[in-house]
């Protein structure tokens, strides 16, 4: 500090020395501090919106659940219409399908059972045996009737001249070609046999030759006899 006199006053000096700030770089100039740029957002401050936007979203199905126009009220409320009462809900609980399907089967097996075992089944199953022992014996005599047919029908033919020859058709069989027996769900007593029905053509030259003119088959119809067992034989239908 320096004093100085004008015109008779006094006045004192003082030397401000001013210090030059450090210069800076161009980093430091164009980068502002993350501080600077970015405002600060603790956990206190996120927390509260996250907290008012879970409130919100309540009171908003609050608010549908107590509105008895609102479509998500309602289809709450078909939903709940749908569950069981086990549940909570007001439909019907389902019927035990499963068990109820096992219980009628066995039911149903007693019952088989039971009718087996009945007076009149046994007599009837005693029947069958008898049948089913006595059905093949039937189907080789009804081959033979079938074989005396056929001689029948060779032996009555009927000739007619046709475009220059002797002609004539008769029917023939074939063996016997399934034989077998059984017994119905009400115990009596079914025969079923097959066979082969042919229906032949003959041609032959005149008169003499009608004799040795072999027959060629013309068509082929296969045949299922069915019969019943009553008063210890069997029967046709017919």
């Amino acid at each position: 500090m320096k004093a100085l006199a004008i015109g008779g006053l006094s006045f004192s000096l003082i030397t401000v020395i001013a210090i030059a700030p450090a210069p800076r770089t161009f980093a430091q100039s164009a980068a502002p501090s993350v501080a600077a740029t970015s405002p600060p957002h603790p956990a206190a401050a996120i927390a509260p919106d996250v907290t008012q936007r879970a409130n919100q979203a309540a009171a908003v199905a609050v608010s549908a659940s107590s509105d008895a126009s609102s479509p998500h009220a309602s289809a709450s409320a078909a939903a709940m219409n749908n569950l069981p009462e086990e549940l909570g809900g007001s439909a019907p609980n389902p019927e035990p399908t499963a068990s109820v399907a096992k219980k009628k089967t066995i039911t149903q097996k007693v019952k088989a059972v039971v009718k087996s075992l009945s007076p009149a089944r046994l007599l009837m199953d005693r029947e069958y045996k008898k049948a089913s022992a006595a059905f093949p014996a039937f189907c080789k005599n009804w081959q033979d009737r079938l074989h005396q047919r056929e001689v029948n029908n060779l032996q009555h033919i009927a000739w007619r001249f046709q475009n220059g020859f002797e002609t004539a058709l008769y029917t023939g069989y074939s063996t016997v070609e399934s034989c077998e027996a059984h017994e119905s769900a009400q115990g009596f007593a079914i025969g079923k046999l097959s066979y082969e029905e042919y229906h032949y053509l003959i041609k032959a030259k005149d008169e003499a030759d009608e004799k040795t003119a072999k027959a060629t088959p013309v068509d082929d119809t296969h045949t299922t006899e069915i019969f019943r067992w009553d008063k210890g034989r069997w029967f046709d239908f017919r």
